[in-house]
């Protein structure tokens, strides 16, 4: 979701058990490995 665009208050609103913390490791990660075999594309 942050890829698309969304801030953190949309995806705690969505995912309220979620953490800012955990959100943002989950972004980093994310940008760490991305997934294999597909190019990264900016978000529309």
């Amino acid at each position: 979701m942050l890829a698309n665009g969304d801030r953190i208050s949309a995806i705690r609103d969505a995912w309220p058990v979620l953490t800012v913390e955990q959100i943002e490791a989950a972004d980093l990660y994310a940008r760490a490995y991305p997934r294999r075999s597909r190019p990264r594309t900016p978000p529309a």
